[in-house]
């Protein structure tokens, strides 16, 4: 199959051989984190103003699609970032699956 593109994301077919892979994580840890933009007083440039930020960790998900869902569920007008939380090395970190952090810079 050749490469296709839809905007900026390029998806290529992937000849993959699961006996070359390390390791795999079946239980998956989530983190989700809810965000809501901070109204501005009157007068206040509404683009300086931030966001509030609410997190939770989510474990025994039977997949992404449970943790979508529950997010969804409970965003109550929030938007919101689903991440899977790995540990690399002994370190822990993040993995963004689902939405966009809106205290990150997008990149140009």
């Amino acid at each position: 199959m050749s490469p296709t593109s839809t905007g900026s994301l390029t998806a290529e077919s992937l000849s993959r051989d699961q006996r070359a892979e390390r390791w795999q994580i079946t239980d998956t840890v989530y983190i989700v984190d809810f965000w809501r933009k901070i109204s501005a007083p009157p007068a206040a440039d509404p683009e300086k103003m931030g966001h509030q930020q609410s997190s939770f960790r989510l474990s025994n998900a039977r997949d992404v699609n449970e943790v979508l869902a529950w997010a969804s569920d409970n965003a109550a007008g929030r938007s919101f970032v689903v991440y899977a939380w790995v540990t690399s090395g002994g370190e822990p970190g993040l993995i963004q699956l689902y939405g966009v952090d809106p205290t990150v810079p997008v990149p140009q």
